[in-house]
């Protein structure tokens, strides 16, 4: 082989459509109290209770963060921003009480469902999460777990983990789509025999046919539908909510706050020799 040799580059995509995989929830749990140490213990107290709950709901992968002052939660530049001029007074101003928070996320496997039924699942998380937010003069019927766990516990929990506070966190469903190995090699055969093609006709545009294969990349994108601006800022918008939680998006998902379904774009670069 000569590096004097002509060459021929080119390159195959392949777009996978792929449906939300897991409906995927964020909160944040707040504790106060005199102590530190208090404070500590109430708030395992409401991680206890909150797994028991989400498990009751069918829940996986039930995740903590690590617990932090609310003052801490600098990740959104915006909020960083207000706070510097005045628009959100810091959480633990005008107490000597200690104020602590965490982060959980938990999953919920959507991937079979279709999309009426995904649509009713959310739905009824969140009907749950305000039913159990409620006074106690609206309080809902006792649900058949309430045994293993006092009521007025749940409904302490459930209220913290949707009082709006002063860094704006509060439970929230997101939508997860997973592209998964077996979709994605398929995709990266399908973008290869693309690449192939298209560098077949260049050769021959050329009066000559194709040698020996020099150089091959892959790599992955997710923004492929026509709305790439709106997904680039979505991705953006969503950074901030999971940085404080313990949930780390992988290469092959999308997160979202909508439950359409999302594009990924496998793409290939070949360089072949030319022979003429």
């Amino acid at each position: 082989m000569s590096d004097n040799l002509p060459t021929i580059n080119a390159q195959g995509n392949a777009q996978i459509r792929q449906r939300p995989s897991y409906l995927l929830m964020t909160g944040t749990l707040h504790s106060v109290d005199t102590t530190l140490e208090l404070a500590l213990r109430v708030l395992r107290k409401k991680c206890d209770a909150a797994t028991q709950w989400l498990k009751r709901l069918d829940a996986i992968d039930i995740e903590f963060g690590e617990p932090r002052f609310p003052d801490q939660v600098e990740n959104d530049p915006m909020q960083a921003v207000r706070k510097r001029f005045g628009k959100l007074s810091p959480a633990t101003s005008g107490s000597n009480q200690k104020k602590i928070m965490i982060s959980f996320t938990a999953l919920w496997p959507i991937e079979a469902m279709s999309s009426d039924d995904v649509l009713i699942f959310a739905d009824r998380l969140r009907f749950e999460v305000e039913d159990l937010s409620d006074s106690e003069e609206t309080k809902p019927e006792v649900p058949d777990w309430s045994s293993e766990m006092e009521m007025e516990q749940i409904q302490s929990l459930m209220s913290g983990m949707l009082e709006m506070r002063a860094n704006d966190s509060s439970t929230q469903f997101l939508f997860v789509s997973r592209l998964s190995d077996e979709k994605r090699d398929e995709g990266i055969r399908t973008a290869l025999d693309d690449a192939r093609s298209r560098a077949t006709v260049l050769a021959q545009a050329a009066g000559g046919t194709l040698g020996n294969l020099r150089m091959i990349n892959c790599y992955q994108t997710d923004l492929t539908n026509p709305a790439v601006s709106y997904q680039r800022m979505q991705r953006n918008v969503l950074t901030p909510t999971l940085a404080d939680t313990s949930y780390g998006a992988k290469e092959n998902e999308i997160i979202s706050e909508s439950p359409r379904a999302v594009d990924f774009k496998i793409t290939v670069s070949v360089m072949f020799e030319l022979d003429t």
